[in-house]
């Protein structure tokens, strides 16, 4: 190679490979810090408030596991959710209802930022009755859309990433594998 002002000329396939190699790095490293740990009290704190989705139907009751469920769907989609700081959830069909179709106590298991500042919460909701909703929560970067997916009842297993639909396995006892989805604006 011929030395040029300073240095060594580099032929155009070493540098086309260079290139190639240092761009992989760039995605390689931004893939692998795509989550970033937040407390679990941050956390909580952007989760709190009243949320709602008016376009959910404003009906729906709670069955029995045993009984049939066909008129049960919406109750895994309220109008208004609400996530108090004293570790409290409320559930509500109609924004209007005074009061709760659903309550308990919720623990908040893991959660993380991504990359677009959007948070994620993997989260116990709890009803009084023992009942489980095995949730994820994602907040948007301007704290003011919630959506959520959550298995009912089953095996302890938490939704890992939102899917933007509800997923339904066969019928509604085989609640474990079926997934409900939610998107709410928040209201305070």
């Amino acid at each position: 190679m011929k030395p040029c002002q300073g240095g060594y000329k580099m032929r155009p396939a070493r540098f086309a490979s260079i290139m190639i190699l240092m761009v992989t790095a760039s995605i390689m490293a931004e893939g692998c810090a795509t989550k970033k740990a937040i407390t679990h009290g941050d956390a909580s704190n952007r989760l709190i408030g009243k949320w709602v989705n008016t376009d959910n139907p404003d009906s729906g009751t709670y069955v029995d596991l045993t009984q049939d469920a066909s008129d049960t769907a919406d109750f895994f989609h309220p109008q208004k959710l609400i996530l108090t700081s004293k570790k409290i959830w409320q559930v509500h069909h109609s924004t209007d209802d005074p009061l709760a179709a659903g309550y308990g106590t919720y623990t908040i298991r893991k959660c993380w930022v991504d990359v677009k500042e959007n948070t994620f919460c993997q989260a116990l909701l709890q009803f009084v009755s023992g009942s489980r909703f095995y949730t994820l929560f994602k907040l948007d970067s301007s704290n003011a859309v919630l959506e959520c997916n959550w298995y009912y009842g089953g095996e302890e297993r938490y939704p890992e990433k939102i899917i933007e639909h509800d997923v339904i396995i066969d019928d509604f006892r085989s609640s474990d594998v079926s997934l409900y989805y939610n998107i709410y604006h928040r209201l305070e």
